[in-house]
This record gives C-alpha cells, structure tokens and sequence, in this order.
C-alpha cells in the first residue's frame, strides 16, 4: 500500500515550478525530510514558521501516513497543520469545529478528567 504525504502548493509560485526541472526531486527531499524531520535529518529545509511541515519554497509537506491511515490537516496562511499534531494551533481546531458544526454536528470540549480517586491520608483524613 505504501505511504500517502500531503503538501500545500503555492499558487504564487506556479511560474517557477513550471520552469524548475528539478522540481520532482525537490518534491522528494521535501517528502524525505518531513519523513525525517524528528530525527533532525534534513533540518535545514524545515520552514522556519513550524517544524511542522517542510519547505522547499513553492510546496510544504505538512502531513504523512501509511496508506491505511487517516490525515485531517487544516490549511492557512500558505501553511498547514495535520489536527493530530501534539502542538496543532487553536485555528486549526476551530476550523474543524466550525466544518463540523455546519454539517449538523455540535462539537464541544471535554471537561478535564477528575484527578485519581482521593487517598485520605494524603489530605490528612483518617
């Protein structure tokens, strides 16, 4: 099955891709470095907004998963984010709510789980 990437083009930059031949290769740094971006291989590509996606100017790779996997991103800003990201941005999250909610869906937060159940020696009862 294999591996599926997600990436932003950026409709500014379509001149340049049309005339960059080595395009396809820097497609595959790009999918490669996102692929190894928490083992700081390839860090020099990462975009200096986010370690969350990685840049090579006119495309971002912003997610990657096994084929059988699911990707939820969010795109904004010429940037994007996948919703399962430890530090996915509120916007992000709004934005699916927002998405959700207008297919009839009431999307709200959980309340905090209560803390473990109480051991009275600790809170000085016997």
């Amino acid at each position: 099955m294999g591996w599926n990437s997600v990436a932003v083009i950026l409709h500014d930059h379509l001149h340049d891709i049309e005339k960059d031949a080595a395009f396809g290769e820097r497609i595959g740094r790009a999918v490669r470095g996102f692929s190894m971006r928490k083992h700081r291989i390839g860090a020099d590509e990462a975009d200096a907004r986010t370690e969350n996606c990685v840049s090579i100017g006119s495309l971002k790779v912003i997610s990657q998963d096994h084929a059988s996997g699911r990707q939820v991103v969010v795109v904004h800003g010429n940037t994007g984010v996948a919703l399962w990201d430890d530090d996915c941005p509120q916007w992000a999250v709004d934005a699916c709510a927002a998405a959700l909610e207008r297919k009839g869906y009431k999307v709200t937060k959980r309340k905090p789980k209560p803390s473990a159940s109480r051991d009275p020696q600790q809170h000085g009862e016997d």
